[in-house]
């Protein structure tokens, strides 16, 4: 069993050449056929690579391919709490990318 690093942990299905899914944390892939109709369905956040190697497996069953790296189970939970809660940490925007949000506020009189 190949243990893999660098690589966002998954969660794949496919059944023949009829269609597939591969489930990830941050985003859902499906298809249909070879390559005929894909949709990515974000769930939010930024891919987080493993940084430990985690082990790879795959089992075939007739036409059914399932594929999996990492934990399964923590891997369908973290897509199904993203996809209900949103990303785990929310972009909040650069200050030093933006050069007027370094200048002083502008202060108004009324009247």
């Amino acid at each position: 069993m190949p243990r893999v690093c660098g690589h966002e942990r998954n969660v794949a299905v496919q059944v023949g050449g009829l269609f597939g899914a591969d489930i990830r944390p941050t985003r859902i892939f499906l298809w249909l056929g070879r390559g005929h109709a894909e949709r990515v369905i974000a769930l939010g956040g930024a891919p987080r690579p493993l940084l430990r190697p985690r082990p790879q497996r795959a089992l075939s069953l007739g036409p059914v391919r399932l594929w999996t790296l990492g934990s399964p189970a923590l891997t369908l939970t973290q897509a199904a709490l993203s996809a209900l809660c949103g990303p785990a940490e929310p972009e909040r925007p650069s200050l030093a990318a933006d050069p007027s949000a370094r200048s002083r506020p502008r202060i108004t009189r009324p009247g």
